[in-house]
């Protein structure tokens, strides 16, 4: 029982590092593992039936439990509930509430009614499914809820194929979110649900075994290695340290390779797995040329530390020459000083980033920034580098101006009167 407490302490701080056995994580953690290998691994098929059939089993886990049985092939437990239905469900809970995570499901801190819409597409779409789910996503796009239309534009663009890039540039003709929606389509850099669907006969579900992975993984710049990467990223850490140091080991030299998928993959396996230090991150960061992998790689400084990355990715701020990379250090700056998560570990399990956070931080309560945090970004933006790109500092200075007070006042109005335009 000790060891399960431990267990899950390390992952609701954020990080699945711990070499305990699979056996001992909360089992909707396995089964999503199960949903983006397409394996067993440390499961069987009776333990996931009957965990869906038990009545006291919390709603996301039964989800959950469903989807992996959709993506190993075998038939639903209960044939009045179709991943569709599931799926419709899972919207109507996403609206009628839009910021609480689904409570009691045995899942670490921060699993989301967001996080558990995004497992269900997803599986729905690598078990050639798509078109159902996005017939159930297509009925909430004009959403009254900004939130819920922002996640469903989200998950649209996840799935990334041609009828979904016709939805969304059909709903940035006649909706408000043209802007949102311009940053979803220029986002092409990372893998599409549809893409992985397409590339998985690469590697059978019976070669996906630890060993043969790391072997394909090592074999060079290529889409069947990329791939390898891909699913080692979701195995628990292995339960000989001398075997996780090795994985690790390979991780870090497959994130300075030079090809992107791979290096992409391996970065992101990095940070699902192992707890690096900000400063081995923070080299990766200044020697990558990649604007999309440098962005990707700002996330996961902002998941994996919190606000210790707050003065850091100021500096990086003053200097990062690509608007795409500035929103997300702006953003964190911010958001995570008015008390927002902004960045969380399920982010990590998604093939694509979550562009609807920069608007929508999870577990979002806004409150005022301390005093401390406004004369921070005071003293930042007095030494006349603010972001670059003259949106994002237009940006950062409306999320400031919300936080300064009376007396505050006219030193903001001397830093404002000191920009050109």
């Amino acid at each position: 029982m000790r060891c399960f407490v431990v267990v899950l302490a390390l992952l609701c701080s954020g990080y699945a590092c711990a070499r305990e056995e699979a056996a001992g994580e909360p089992m909707p953690l396995r089964l999503l593992r199960t949903i983006h290998t397409g394996t067993l691994h440390d499961l069987d098929l009776p333990a996931i039936q009957a965990y869906a059939k038990d009545g006291s089993t919390h709603y996301a886990g039964y989800g959950l439990a469903q989807v992996a049985l959709l993506v190993l092939g075998e038939p639903p437990t209960w044939a009045k509930w179709p991943v569709s239905r599931l799926l419709r469900r899972t919207m109507d809970l996403l609206q009628a509430n839009e910021y609480s995570a689904f409570v009691d499901s045995g899942m670490p801190k921060g699993y989301g009614n967001d996080d558990l819409l995004f497992a269900l597409v997803f599986a729905m779409v690598i078990s050639d499914q798509g078109d159902e789910a996005i017939d159930v996503l297509q009925d909430y796009m004009n959403s009254e809820s900004e939130y819920t239309r922002f996640v469903v534009l989200q998950a649209l663009r996840q799935i990334g194929n041609q009828r979904t890039t016709e939805l969304l540039k059909k709903a940035g003709e006649s909706n408000g979110d043209s802007n949102y929606l311009h940053n979803l389509l220029a986002t092409q850099y990372f893998p599409f649900s549809q893409e992985l669907r397409d590339r998985l006969h690469l590697i059978s579900p019976v070669d996906r075994t630890r060993e043969n992975l790391i072997k394909i993984a090592k074999q060079g710049c290529d889409e069947k290695s990329a791939l390898a990467i891909y699913f080692l990223g979701y195995l628990p850490n292995a339960e000989d340290p001398s075997a996780v140091r090795a994985e690790q080991e390979l991780f870090r030299d497959l994130a300075r390779a030079h090809c992107f998928y791979n290096q992409y993959f391996a970065v992101r396996a990095l940070a699902l797995r192992s707890p690096e230090s900000m400063s081995f991150w923070l080299e990766l960061y200044h020697r990558e040329n990649d604007v999309w992998l440098r962005a990707h790689i700002v996330r996961i400084l902002f998941i994996r530390f919190g606000r210790e990355f707050l003065a850091s990715a100021l500096k990086l701020l003053a200097d990062e020459p690509a608007q795409f990379v500035q929103w997300e250090l702006m953003h964190g700056n911010i958001e995570m000083r008015e008390g927002a998560w902004f960045r969380d570990y399920w982010e990590l399990w998604q093939p694509h980033e979550l562009q609807y956070r920069l608007s929508f931080p999870q577990g979002w309560e806004r409150g005022d920034m301390a005093i401390d945090d406004v004369d921070d970004l005071f003293a930042w933006l007095e030494k006349g580098r603010p972001p670059k790109h003259p949106w994002v500092r237009n940006h950062m200075l409306y999320g400031l101006a919300r936080n300064v007070t009376p007396d505050q006042t006219r030193r903001f109005l001397r830093i404002i009167d000191t920009l050109p335009d």
